[in-house]
Protein backbone atom coordinates (compact mmCIF):
# COMPACT_ATOMS: atom_id res chain seq x y z
CA UNK A 1 0.00 0.00 0.00
CA UNK A 2 1.23 3.50 -0.99
CA UNK A 3 0.81 6.34 2.12
CA UNK A 4 -1.18 9.03 0.55
CA UNK A 5 1.31 12.26 1.03
CA UNK A 6 1.30 15.62 1.15
CA UNK A 7 5.24 16.85 1.09
CA UNK A 8 6.08 20.09 2.44
CA UNK A 9 9.36 21.42 0.71
CA UNK A 10 11.75 24.62 1.66
CA UNK A 11 14.57 25.45 2.88
CA UNK A 12 16.02 25.31 6.61
CA UNK A 13 13.79 27.69 8.69
CA UNK A 14 10.79 28.31 5.64
CA UNK A 15 8.10 27.08 7.85
CA UNK A 16 8.19 23.55 7.15
CA UNK A 17 7.63 22.50 10.38
CA UNK A 18 5.56 24.64 11.33
CA UNK A 19 3.08 23.75 8.51
CA UNK A 20 3.47 20.28 9.27
CA UNK A 21 2.90 20.35 12.71
CA UNK A 22 -0.25 22.52 12.33
CA UNK A 23 -1.91 19.78 9.85
CA UNK A 24 -1.00 17.47 12.58
CA UNK A 25 -3.20 18.80 14.88
CA UNK A 26 -6.09 18.20 12.10
CA UNK A 27 -7.88 14.63 12.52
CA UNK A 28 -6.11 12.28 9.39
CA UNK A 29 -3.38 13.92 9.00
CA UNK A 30 0.03 12.51 10.31
CA UNK A 31 2.82 14.55 10.55
CA UNK A 32 6.44 12.85 9.97
CA UNK A 33 9.44 15.42 10.45
CA UNK A 34 12.55 13.72 9.40
CA UNK A 35 14.26 15.84 11.80
CA UNK A 36 12.22 13.93 15.03
CA UNK A 37 13.45 10.59 13.15
CA UNK A 38 16.94 11.27 12.93
CA UNK A 39 16.96 12.52 16.63
CA UNK A 40 14.93 9.45 17.77
CA UNK A 41 17.31 7.36 16.00
CA UNK A 42 18.20 3.71 17.89
CA UNK A 43 21.55 3.19 17.45
CA UNK A 44 21.65 -0.43 18.43
CA UNK A 45 19.98 -1.71 15.27
CA UNK A 46 21.51 -2.03 11.78
CA UNK A 47 20.09 1.09 10.04
CA UNK A 48 21.05 2.99 13.45
CA UNK A 49 24.37 1.34 13.11
CA UNK A 50 24.69 2.20 9.50
CA UNK A 51 23.58 6.18 10.46
CA UNK A 52 25.89 6.22 13.29
CA UNK A 53 29.05 5.05 11.44
CA UNK A 54 28.31 8.10 8.38
CA UNK A 55 27.27 10.68 10.72
CA UNK A 56 29.85 10.36 13.42
CA UNK A 57 32.83 11.21 10.58
CA UNK A 58 30.80 14.41 9.98
CA UNK A 59 30.01 12.72 6.17
CA UNK A 60 26.57 12.78 4.41
CA UNK A 61 24.10 9.51 5.10
CA UNK A 62 24.09 8.11 2.18
CA UNK A 63 20.05 8.35 0.37
CA UNK A 64 19.39 4.46 0.95
CA UNK A 65 19.90 4.33 4.60
CA UNK A 66 18.23 7.57 4.88
CA UNK A 67 15.16 6.15 3.41
CA UNK A 68 15.75 2.88 5.44
CA UNK A 69 15.44 5.02 8.58
CA UNK A 70 12.23 6.79 7.44
CA UNK A 71 10.12 3.65 6.42
CA UNK A 72 11.53 2.45 10.05
CA UNK A 73 10.00 5.20 11.56
CA UNK A 74 6.79 4.95 9.90
CA UNK A 75 6.23 1.45 10.07
CA UNK A 76 6.55 2.05 13.76
CA UNK A 77 3.75 4.55 13.79
CA UNK A 78 1.68 2.19 11.88
CA UNK A 79 2.58 -0.56 14.53
CA UNK A 80 1.80 1.85 17.33
CA UNK A 81 -1.66 2.49 15.27
CA UNK A 82 -0.39 6.64 15.32
CA UNK A 83 -0.59 6.35 11.96
CA UNK A 84 -3.44 4.94 9.93
CA UNK A 85 -2.48 4.60 6.43
CA UNK A 86 -5.75 3.35 5.48
CA UNK A 87 -7.33 6.58 6.32
CA UNK A 88 -4.94 8.98 7.26
CA UNK A 89 -2.71 11.49 5.28
CA UNK A 90 1.00 11.47 5.86
CA UNK A 91 2.83 14.85 5.62
CA UNK A 92 6.48 14.90 5.34
CA UNK A 93 8.97 17.64 6.30
CA UNK A 94 12.13 17.27 5.72
CA UNK A 95 12.14 14.49 3.34
CA UNK A 96 12.57 13.57 0.19
CA UNK A 97 15.40 15.93 0.08
CA UNK A 98 16.58 15.42 -3.16
CA UNK A 99 15.86 13.24 -6.44
CA UNK A 100 17.26 10.20 -5.70
CA UNK A 101 15.37 9.81 -2.01
CA UNK A 102 12.42 10.84 -4.18
CA UNK A 103 13.14 7.55 -6.50
CA UNK A 104 13.74 5.12 -3.53
CA UNK A 105 10.57 6.81 -1.74
CA UNK A 106 8.59 6.40 -5.13
CA UNK A 107 7.07 2.75 -4.16
CA UNK A 108 5.94 3.61 -0.84
CA UNK A 109 4.10 7.12 -1.08
CA UNK A 110 1.92 8.55 -3.50
CA UNK A 111 2.05 12.75 -3.50
CA UNK A 112 -1.53 13.75 -3.04
CA UNK A 113 0.09 17.66 -2.41
CA UNK A 114 3.64 19.64 -2.45
CA UNK A 115 3.46 22.90 -0.83
CA UNK A 116 5.77 25.55 -0.32
CA UNK A 117 4.93 28.72 0.76
CA UNK A 118 5.75 31.79 -1.52
CA UNK A 119 5.42 34.49 0.88
CA UNK A 120 8.31 31.72 2.86
CA UNK A 121 10.37 31.77 -0.09
CA UNK A 122 10.12 35.57 -1.02
CA UNK A 123 10.71 36.37 3.04
CA UNK A 124 13.94 34.15 2.62
CA UNK A 125 15.45 35.73 -0.68
CA UNK A 126 14.63 39.28 0.63
CA UNK A 127 15.89 38.71 3.94
CA UNK A 128 19.05 36.74 3.22
CA UNK A 129 21.05 34.73 5.81
CA UNK A 130 19.86 37.36 8.57
CA UNK A 131 16.15 35.98 8.68
CA UNK A 132 17.21 32.69 8.17
CA UNK A 133 19.45 32.70 11.38
CA UNK A 134 16.78 34.25 13.01
CA UNK A 135 14.22 31.76 12.37
CA UNK A 136 16.76 29.24 13.40
CA UNK A 137 17.65 31.02 16.67
CA UNK A 138 15.58 29.46 19.38
CA UNK A 139 16.41 25.77 17.91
Amino acid sequence: MKYRTFILFGAPGSGKGTQGKTLGTIPRFYHCPCGDVFRSIDTRTKVGKAFLEYSSKGQLVPDDVTVELWKEAIDAAVDGHKFKPDIDILVLDGIPRNVNQAKIMRELIDVEKLSISRAQIAKLCSGGEETRAERQSPR
